[in-house]
């Protein structure tokens, strides 16, 4: 289809693929002139590390297109401004995602129980969402399962979040952290996450751990929660301002 619509059409080609160098990657590199380049005019890409795959691919910078996964902005920025009336962050994290090996839940749950071991007031975690390792979460002191949140209910989710937190060990973007950035609220998050390229710098807006490290996301939740209540209403105001990227 894509042959028969050159030049008559602009062809778009749409990924979130990290690039990784792996084998498959260089062997896809070696055609790609002849089954990438030769069906499509552009490519349209989520950020940095699919940037970085679309050049490898044979993509001209002026051919690469940024912003491919963007959150409903304006339903999660009316959080926000409702956060702003308050003034006062809320003290609690929240995971949202499924409850899945790749979504880093087990690191999670070792990393809040370390957390609230060495803390005298720790703050509660509220999960987000189902999935074969919710059993890891269940019974925790300080764990709130809140089972599957349907999409149009996920903004009031985030209205009590005092900082969202992404473990993942594998997640090309990671829709959650601009719908967090667009409600005002800091992220915690794996470097494996590619939306941390864009949306959280580090001790800004959050802070970025190390993936698959219970360790370091343990010291980054310590960190951020022993922080004043201004230094953490400043980090979700860079939050917001970093989500009007998309």
């Amino acid at each position: 289809v894509c042959r028969r619509f050159a030049r008559k059409a602009l062809r778009v080609y749409c990924t979130d693929n990290q690039w990784k160098g792996t084998l498959k990657q260089c062997a896809g590199v070696l055609i790609a002139p002849f089954h990438v380049r030769a069906f499509y005019d552009a490519v349209f890409v989520p950020g940095e590390w699919q940037a970085l795959w679309a050049r490898h691919m044979g993509f001209r910078d002026d051919q690469i297109w940024h912003g491919s996964l963007s959150c409903d902005h304006s339903r999660f920025a009316a959080v926000h401004s409702n956060r702003s009336v308050v003034q006062k962050p809320s003290k609690s994290f929240l995971s949202v995602g499924r409850l899945s090996t790749e979504k880093g839940i087990d690191i999670l749950v070792r990393s809040y129980s370390a957390y609230r071991e060495s803390s005298s007031d720790p703050w509660p975690l509220m999960i987000a969402g189902t999935g074969p390792m919710a059993a890891a979460a269940e019974g925790r002191d300080g764990i709130i399962l809140k089972g599957f949140v349907q999409p149009h209910d996920l903004p009031a989710v985030f209205e009590s979040a005092g900082a969202l937190v992404v473990p993942s060990t594998f997640e090309p973007w990671s829709l959650v952290i601009h719908e967090a950035g667009a409600a005002g609220v800091p992220v915690i998050c794996t470097a494996e996450c590619g939306a941390s390229v864009r949306l959280v710098q580090d001790g800004y807006s959050g802070y970025i751990v190390e993936t698959g490290s219970s360790e370091s996301l343990s010291r980054a939740l310590t960190r951020f929660a022993c922080l004043p209540d201004q230094r953490r209403a400043a980090m979700g105001e860079a939050s917001y301002s970093l989500s009007l990227q998309f």
